[in-house]
């Protein structure tokens, strides 16, 4: 996998890889995670909505993704992950 150049994943393909960040092993959540990073801003609308998952793991890997991907769409979930429960 080239990280240096944007991957183009299908919407099912990034909503995959948002679950597997939920995944309980390790290697599975850093794969998921590397392939949604080679993405770049393309990946951002599928860590929007995973940002209202209910597993708690998804929810901090695409706010940790949204720290590095950022643009004016991610605001508003990161504010309302600061009154998240978990």
């Amino acid at each position: 996998m080239n990280l240096s150049e944007p991957q183009q994943l299908t919407e099912d393909q990034l909503t995959q890889y948002v679950q597997s960040m939920g995944a309980k092993e390790w290697a599975l959540r850093q794969e998921a995670v590397n392939r949604l990073r080679a993405c770049g801003n393309s990946a951002l609308d599928a860590l929007i909505t995973g940002m209202e998952h209910p597993d708690w793991r998804v929810r901090h890997g695409c706010a940790d993704l949204m720290d590095h991907l950022a643009d004016h769409r991610c605001q508003e979930p990161l504010l309302r992950l600061l009154k998240d429960p978990v």
